[in-house]
């Protein structure tokens, strides 16, 4: 059988594919750094205290022993990972080892170092993450004031620089509320919009902003919107179901802390990587991975719009059966397929 691949993108996600199929990492997520300079209400992460830095040449050495085990693309994701102060250096070891680098972003601290590093060196995207559509919604989110108008600007340093961006968003109210100004403002920019379809519901619940998790139905016309807000549509659906999802057979998601986990969101299994273990610790933890049944998942009529995934379903509190609220996601979003 002759496979025509016509792009960059189908070898890579030919690549994907082969490599889930023989269990071999060659996806891994990285958090570069457990900082951010926001603190956002529904982050799970950051809560406005310093965290120790991982000095460089730690990470140095994880990033051998990951190409070694087969590490193709690494993302760069934190906290804000251009707050590591090591960033740079970090970076282009990374990218001169061969291996193809996505950087995730809040797209609010950029300097001119940076900007030479990733010009000198391009990544695959950089990927900002936008908030709102303006300082004040951006003041309400992220607790930052003024962050808007700096994201813009560095926006704008980005193109000039010829670096490919992505933009992106996620499915809150008060991002909602605004979302038409929001699409308006991308394709301004001539750029694109990605976006999120879940919202981990505790850190929300746990501020008291329960009523900022969208309903269902929302959620139906929030798709709807940026589905239908640019010329020429894009599939930047940012999210992996039980189908799709690569975690611990293609990919990985390591820690500040440097504990290797199957993605940023699930709960477990997660195990500390010490030593020369790295493909030991990925062979180990997808044992238990896979060994966490969700039969229920392979007879609903909602598989094809269904956004469930296992690290989804333990956020929902439940590892036996769908939650409602992603059932009716499904249900919702399914009538736009």
């Amino acid at each position: 059988m002759v496979i025509i691949l016509n792009s960059y993108k189908d070898l890579k996600q030919k690549i994907l594919s082969s490599a889930s199929k023989t269990y071999t990492p060659v996806v891994g997520e990285f958090e570069i750094t457990a900082n951010c300079n926001f603190e956002c209400k529904m982050c799970y992460l950051c809560n406005g205290v310093k965290k120790m830095e991982v000095p460089f040449d730690t990470w140095e050495s994880l990033f051998l022993e990951a190409k070694d085990a087969g590490l193709l693309y690494a993302l760069f994701t934190g906290g804000e990972c251009f707050l590591y102060p090591d960033f740079c250096q970090l970076y282009e070891f990374v990218y001169d080892l061969g291996i193809k680098i996505t950087i995730y972003t809040n797209g609010s601290y950029l300097n001119d170092n940076i900007v030479k590093t990733l010009k000198k060196r391009p990544p695959e995207f950089v990927t900002i993450t936008l908030y709102g559509e303006s300082n004040q919604t951006y003041e309400l989110v992220t607790g930052r004031p003024h962050a808007f108008d700096t994201i813009l600007n560095n926006i704008k340093a980005l193109k000039m620089a010829n670096l490919n961006i992505l933009l992106r968003t996620i499915p809150i109210r008060p991002i909602f509320e605004h979302l038409n100004e929001i699409i308006s403002l991308v394709n301004q920019e001539s750029l694109f919009l990605g976006y999120f379809l879940y919202v981990y519901n505790a850190t929300l619940l746990k501020n008291n902003l329960d009523s900022w998790r969208l309903l269902p139905s929302e959620l139906q016309i929030f798709e709807h919107k940026i589905r239908s807000g640019f010329k020429e549509y894009k599939e930047l659906k940012v999210f992996h179901n039980f189908k799709t999802c690569l975690a611990l057979k293609a990919g990985y998601y390591i820690t500040n802390s440097f504990e290797m986990k199957p993605c940023a969101m699930a709960l477990y299994p997660i195990k500390k990587l010490k030593g020369m273990h790295f493909l030991k610790t990925f062979h180990e933890l997808g044992i238990l991975w896979e060994n966490i049944d969700f039969d229920e998942c392979n007879v609903c009529q909602n598989q094809k719009s269904c956004i469930a995934c296992k690290a989804r379903k333990m956020l929902e509190g439940s590892n036996e059966s769908c939650s409602q609220y992603l059932h009716d996601v499904a249900s919702f979003v399914g009538s736009l397929e």
